[in-house]
């Protein structure tokens, strides 16, 4: 399974219950992602000073403004191109 070579190679071994375990359905939720056709697709984007905030695609974290700080959780398409599943979440300034 996918998990076992994610906590071989983080070198988890000797972690916690809690994160060991937290470790293995992310890359379980990953992996799912990755082999569903077509795969399911986390937008990332590159944030410079002027990178507008797109409310139709992320929600403002703790602070809005018109442009992207950092962005927090990126946003989720059904595929590549495709429609949006859940909006990203972006601090805005």
């Amino acid at each position: 399974m996918i998990s076992h070579a994610v906590v071989a190679e983080m070198n988890l071994d000797d972690c916690e219950n809690s994160i060991f375990t937290y470790v293995k359905a992310c890359a379980s939720i990953c992996w799912e992602m990755r082999i569903h056709q077509p795969p399911v697709c986390l937008e990332f984007v590159e944030v410079d000073d002027q990178t507008p905030l797109n409310t139709a695609t992320y929600k403002h974290y703790t602070k809005s403004g018109p442009r992207m700080d950092y962005v927090v959780w990126p946003a989720l398409y059904l595929y590549k191109g495709g429609p949006l599943l859940s909006k990203g979440v972006a601090q805005g300034k």
